[in-house]
């Protein structure tokens, strides 16, 4: 009789206990894939802002289209290294120079550039060291 109640028991608890683990081990993983498409959708906010200013500048004239291609598939290639080619970065691109360059041929937003020799000179340096790193892969 006592063995009966032990073993009773020790079903009850198993049975029990096993819906509560169930759900432990599902809800770690919940904020891993929030985190990660937190990160993403913040890389890619990013992207974008650094996607207008270049084609801003180049609208500008600040840089010159080699140098723009050159800065834009190298800021690709920083920001989404691990992924392949993929329709939604070509969209965002194509997003991020129509408004660059919609910015640039609003009247007396290129004396930005004037005001700010330091970004001028930064986005220059940038698409120097992009067309080096391109040269030598």
């Amino acid at each position: 009789m006592r063995v009966i109640r032990i073993g009773l028991l020790c079903i009850a608890v198993g049975a029990f206990s096993l819906p509560a683990t169930a759900q432990q081990s599902a809800t770690p993983g919940t904020p891993a894939a929030t985190g990660f498409k937190a990160k993403f959708k913040e890389k890619r906010v990013k992207f974008v802002s650094r996607m207008k200013n270049i084609y801003f500048a180049a609208g500008c004239k600040i840089l010159d289209s080699e140098a723009r291609a050159g800065l834009v598939d190298a800021e690709a290639a920083r920001i989404f290294v691990r992924q392949k080619a993929d329709p939604k970065v070509d969209d965002l691109k194509k997003e991020a120079e129509q408004d660059g360059l919609a910015r640039a041929s609003r009247p007396g937003e290129c004396d930005y550039f004037q005001k700010n020799p330091e970004a001028a000179e930064a986005l220059r340096k940038a698409a120097r060291e992009a067309k080096e790193a391109a040269l030598k892969r």
